[in-house]
């Protein structure tokens, strides 16, 4: 899916072109394609954008997160006292404690 043109928090920005050559999952995901349209943007919900220093769920302020590259596929990463195990399927698919997001490209 396409992220909006305009009104793009800068930690979006980042993690859209994040350099994933060794932690595959940065960027910024959403539950489907259309979803991607929304995100930063009034009614924009459920969408993550994960850059190499902090996760954001939604329009909540970004936690600061040491991420680490995923093993056999995965990654727990630690916000706060909770962890987040993230699975990436493909280079455009992850999983975030069992839920399935699609990438979020820039247009």
């Amino acid at each position: 899916g396409t992220l909006p043109a305009e009104g793009l928090k800068p930690d979006t920005r980042i993690a859209a072109s994040a350099d994933r050559s060794q932690i595959g999952y940065l960027g910024v995901w959403a539950p489907d394609h259309a979803a991607c349209g929304t995100v930063d943007h009034a009614g924009g919900t459920n969408y993550l954008v994960i850059t190499s220093v902090s996760l954001r769920q939604g329009a909540e302020l970004p936690n600061i997160v040491n991420m680490v590259p995923a093993v056999d596929g995965k990654a727990t990463v630690k916000v706060g006292d909770r962890s987040i195990v993230i699975a990436q399927s493909g280079p455009d698919s992850i999983t975030v404690d069992g839920k399935s997001m699609v990438r979020c490209t820039t247009p």
